[in-house]
């Protein structure tokens, strides 16, 4: 027995050895045309063997390959292969192959590159009919199939690519997967990175025993890096068209690492987690998302369904409850590399949306109320390289648009609008920064595209004409650029450039502008200034322009104050003229700055009335129910003071010849345009030259009260005020304004024959002016003083100027010698009458007492009798002439 045991064991170990030494002296290469030959007659495929060939028993069976290669030849079949190893080794367990299976421990595969490719299949010519392929002979014993069973496939650095007869091919690389399965049938295990376009994935899979006769469970996890994917359900094999469905999540916890993860520019919107799950199903030829929700950020669910069919290349996509409320229906098609969408868009709350869970907006946009607030209509898309969007009509808040279209290819961006409310809307060129877009828009009244976003706005016939603004627009991240501005809103011309940061809470505008001519009150939505009629002079001002009523122009209704918030602006223009109304500031240049609720006036300058002006100063509103405040200079230099005083007290005739300047300086706050002018204070300067008073011949009217004869003094006197002119000295007077009121104390004029003194106020809180004016004769001196008033609205003052003058020169030389002979000639008996009261008060006496009727009764003798008839006195003719002018 010993003898036995030990003759088996030198033979075991003989065995060894021979399976360990013996391969390595087998030349394993000269079987390579064998092994080719043998792989061409059983699968009509060419093997290429251009590397080593080598094989060994122990410790298992198994067998190293390097630098094969592989093709589908002469193969027929649904595809060609074509395919290359750098090293294969396989491992095979020995007791299985004593049974007749083969049992693979282990195939690596190195650097395999394999290339299949779809081809045209040949028609069916059989009829139906199956033919039976012969079986392949061994002697005469069929051949019987050895089963194939498969431990471990490991793929490194492979690389794998498949081109349908129709569309681009798809590539896969593979760093390293490993799968593990009981047989070729499964079940299995699978694990390993694959790299596809931009996905580098991590996959870990599990699926059952395949069957044709019912579904087997399937598993799959996919970590991108950014996202993970998670599918757990069934596959099915045992229908027609195999299926797979199952709950599918999709997780990720920053959208814009997903978009970098994809090799893609994130959109800009705000960074937020984001998933999506559903039931999924899928054959070879459609499939479908049911029961989806799609969560993003803080947002609620939107609930999501869709389908898409692999063969017709069209489905559906159907989102409710989007943010902010609302849904999306639309169907979508792929042709051409790009997928086509058409359907209907519902977006109940474009803030909630777009703001509020995109971060596409500031919030703040939507507290304009003329930013539409909803969208809702029909859409068509088309994405792809080339992008394209339409829409017949949709409704943006209360703003209905028609005839929308436009593309986007790359950064060449075209869009078109037929009817946007009444406006024509284009824009082409270019996104990028460097070139920009041209931006068109025309509407055929400048009115009423005013009060599209500006529903009370009050028309005018100025604006009731033809809009259009054109210019390039350069946006480049938060700052919008615009350039080459053309812009004409009625009569107004405008030219220039802008610049507009959108980043912060307050967009900041800063602008260079040119003008033509600026009619303010036009553009405010009142009439037609009077200076743009035409009907100015020289200094543009218009008689026509002041309006007859007395009523102050300030109201009680609060300052709206919130655009001074709104917007941080830096401006600086010019014009050719400046008008409101009967002002007109000539080649105006404007410097100013808005900034957090504070306009700073840096300069405004112009020509006025033939001279300069030039206002700075500052108003503030820096928060929401504060009182505007205001400080300002204003400095008018050789001012044209003809058409300055029509144009400020509205007189039709050129009364005032000469050159003035003010220099003033003013103060106010309120919360009102009255609070504001009753806020008012100021001081200032007023200097003329020498001045002309046309209507005032101050010459006539000292040579008339010169004449101790009083000819016709009523006459002269009237006709010193309609035909002569007096020439005053220049003057320079201290100017006050408080509280809204200028007081006027001792403004004196003074001529070669006499001088006018001024006392009283100028009211521009209550709108009214109450002015007494003494005239004083110097040559010849000993001359009683004269007064007229001026007294009245502002712009619509009454002016008894000869009668005043009259009736004080009466009164200062002749009433006491008037009332003395009246007293004698006519004693009580004028006295007793309402005439005498008239004719006291007029010359400066007290108003006599009327008597009562019975004592009136009494004196029928005294009434019966006639005065005595003779030549009037001078004295008499002087009433008679004084109430022959009252009566006039």
């Amino acid at each position: 027995m010993k003898a036995l045991l030990t003759t088996l064991f030198s033979v075991l170990i003989l065995i060894i050895v021979a399976l360990l030494v013996i391969p390595s002296f087998i030349d394993w290469s000269q079987y390579k045309d064998q092994i080719r030959t043998q792989v061409s007659n059983a699968t009509g495929y060419e093997l290429t063997l251009d590397g080593p060939l080598k094989a060994a028993f122990l410790p298992v069976p198994h067998v190293s390959i390097e630098n094969a290669s592989i093709n589908s030849g002469t193969a027929e079949g649904p595809v060609a292969f074509q395919g290359s190893v750098q090293k294969a080794s396989v491992s095979l367990d020995i007791l299985p192959l004593l049974s007749g299976t083969i049992a693979v421990n282990d195939v690596t595969l190195n650097g395999l590159k394999a290339d299949v490719q779809q081809r045209q299949q040949a028609p069916d010519t059989t009829d139906g009919a199956v033919q039976e392929q012969p079986a392949a002979q061994t002697g005469d014993n069929p051949a019987k199939s050895p089963s194939v069973q498969i431990d471990s496939l490991t793929l490194k650095d492979a690389a794998l690519s498949y081109k349908p007869l129709d569309g681009d091919a798809m590539a896969i690389t593979i760093p390293e997967l490993t799968l593990n399965a009981d047989s070729l049938q499964g079940p299995a295990r699978f694990d390993g990175r694959v790299l596809y376009k931009d996905f580098n994935l991590a996959l870990d899979g599990r699926i059952g025993a395949l069957s044709k006769t019912e579904p087997v469970e399937a598993s799959l996890s996919v970590d991108g890096g950014a996202y993970k994917m998670n599918f757990a359900g069934l596959v099915d094999l045992s229908k027609t068209d195999p299926e797979i469905q199952g709950q599918t999540t999709l997780n990720a916890e920053s959208l814009h690492q997903v978009f970098a993860a994809l090799g893609q520019q994130a959109p800009a919107i705000k960074d937020q987690a984001i998933s999506l799950t559903g039931f999924v199903t899928g054959t070879g030829k459609t499939v479908s998302v049911a029961n989806g929700k799609l969560k993003l950020g803080s947002a609620p669910e939107t609930d999501v369904r869709a389908s898409y069919s692999l063969a017709d290349k069209k489905g559906k996509v159907a989102l409710q409850n989007i943010p902010g409320g609302g849904m999306v229906d639309l169907d979508i098609a792929m042709a051409d590399g790009a997928t086509a969408m058409a359907g209907h868009v519902n977006v109940n709350s474009l803030p909630a949306l777009l703001a509020t869970h995109l971060g596409l907006v500031d919030i703040a946009t939507f507290k304009n109320p003329q930013v539409p607030q909803s969208l809702s209509g029909d859409i068509t898309a088309s994405l792809g390289k080339t992008m394209k969007f339409s829409s017949k009509e949709m409704t943006a808040g209360s703003y209905l648009i028609r005839n929308t279209s436009g593309s986007k290819s790359g950064d060449q961006l075209n869009l078109s609008i037929a009817d946007f409310e009444g406006a024509k809307i284009s824009v082409s060129g270019k996104t990028n920064a460097e070139e920009g877009l041209i931006v068109d828009v025309q509407h055929p009244n400048a009115a009423r595209f005013i009060q599209v976003f500006q529903k009370d706005f009050k028309s005018s016939a100025p604006l009731s004409q033809a809009f259009r603004f054109k210019g390039l627009v350069k946006p480049q991240d938060k700052l919008i650029n615009l350039s080459d501005i053309d812009a004409t809103i009625g009569a107004m011309a405008l030219k220039g450039s802008a610049s507009v940061q959108t980043g912060a809470t307050v967009p900041s505008v800063k602008a260079d502008l040119v003008f033509g001519t600026v009619d303010t009150k036009a553009l405010l939505g009142g009439k037609q200034s009077s200076a743009a009629t035409g009907g100015g002079t020289t200094g543009g001002a218009s008689p026509a322009a002041a309006t007859s009523s007395g009523g102050a122009p300030w109201t009680r209704d609060a300052i709206d104050t919130g655009f001074m918030r709104s917007v941080n602006l830096d401006l600086k223009a010019k014009a050719q003229k400046l008008i409101h109304g009967p002002w007109v500031v000539s080649n105006p240049a404007i410097d100013i700055t808005l900034q957090n609720g504070v306009l700073t006036i840096n300069d405004i300058n112009g020509g006025f009335f033939d001279g300069t002006i030039a206002l700075k100063g500052k108003a503030s509103a820096i928060q929401a129910d504060q009182p505007l405040s205001v400080d300002a200079t204003i400095d008018t230099n050789d001012i044209n003071l003809g058409p300055l005083v029509m144009a400020a007290t509205g007189q039709k005739m050129q009364r005032v010849q000469g050159k003035g300047s003010l220099n003033l300086s003013l103060s106010t706050r309120g919360l009102s345009s009255s609070a504001l002018i009753y806020g008012l204070n100021g001081d200032g300067t007023i200097k003329t030259d020498a001045l002309t008073i046309i209507g005032l011949d101050l010459a006539k009217v000292t040579e008339a009260i010169s004449d101790e004869s009083l000819t016709d003094l009523a006459a002269v006197i009237e006709g010193a005020f309609k035909n002569g002119q007096t020439t005053f000295k220049p003057i320079n007077h201290a100017l006050t304004i408080r509280e809204g009121t200028m007081p006027v104390n001792n403004l004196t004029l003074e001529s070669d024959t006499a001088r006018m003194i001024s006392n009283g106020e100028v009211s521009f809180a209550r709108w009214t002016m109450d002015l007494k004016n003494t005239i004083q004769i110097t040559d010849p001196q000993g001359l009683p003083e004269m007064s007229m008033t001026i007294k009245g609205p502002l712009n619509a003052p009454k002016q008894n100027v000869a009668n005043d003058l009259l009736k004080s020169f009466i009164v200062n030389k002749y009433g006491a010698k008037l009332q003395k002979k009246l007293q004698e000639k006519l004693g009580d008996k004028l006295g007793d009458s309402p005439a005498g009261a008239i004719i006291n008060n007029l010359l400066g006496g007290q108003p006599q007492q009327q008597q009562p009727a019975t004592e009136q009764d009494n004196s029928s003798e005294t009434q019966q009798e006639q005065p005595v008839q003779q030549q009037p006195k001078i004295e008499e003719q002087l009433i008679r002439g004084l109430f022959d002018k009252i009566g006039k």
